[in-house]
């Protein structure tokens, strides 16, 4: 399962731009930290790429996965004349 979408603004502009986002995954690396770090759940941790919360387990997609998915798709909308 996909999480959220990607929202683009062009310095200057006020116009956000939404886009799908194609990666796999629930709650990226930033969030899951933050959940931890919370201390909203005493039993939350990360381990092996995912974070079990609220007796529950969700997949994380690292920041290094969603820099290069964003760099791309702003670097095609750039090439596309968008």
């Amino acid at each position: 399962m996909a999480f959220g979408q990607f929202f683009v603004m062009t310095p200057g502009d006020l116009k956000m731009t939404a886009f799908p986002n194609p990666l796999p995954g629930d709650i990226s690396e930033n969030r899951a930290n933050e959940l931890v770090k919370g201390g909203f759940d005493p039993n939350a941790r990360i381990q092996d790429g995912k974070l079990s919360f609220s007796n529950k387990e969700y997949s994380i997609v690292s920041n290094a996965t969603i820099k290069k998915a964003i760099i791309h798709l702003v670097s095609a909308q750039h090439w596309a004349g968008n």
